[in-house]
């Protein structure tokens, strides 16, 4: 809710710039626990969407160039 008790409601998203590639996020996912704990929240909150996304963050950062979805809005 906002801070007037109405819900929220999404008035742009912005998809970046394109300076991502392919399992950028990789190694600090495997070598920051801290970082990796941030991410499994992330996962399990959009997950309690009401229209969830079908694929989890986690699993997308750790996909190889030929099935990454990464420049995909």
């Amino acid at each position: 809710m906002t801070l007037d008790g109405r819900p929220p409601r999404v008035v742009c998203v912005f998809t970046g710039q394109g300076g991502q590639w392919a399992r950028m996020g990789a190694g600090l996912l495997a070598k920051s626990e801290s970082c990796r704990s941030v991410l499994e929240t992330l996962d399990a909150r959009l997950a309690r969407l009401p229209d969830p996304p079908s694929w989890s963050l986690m699993v997308e950062l750790e996909r190889d160039e030929s099935s990454s979805r990464i420049n995909q809005a």
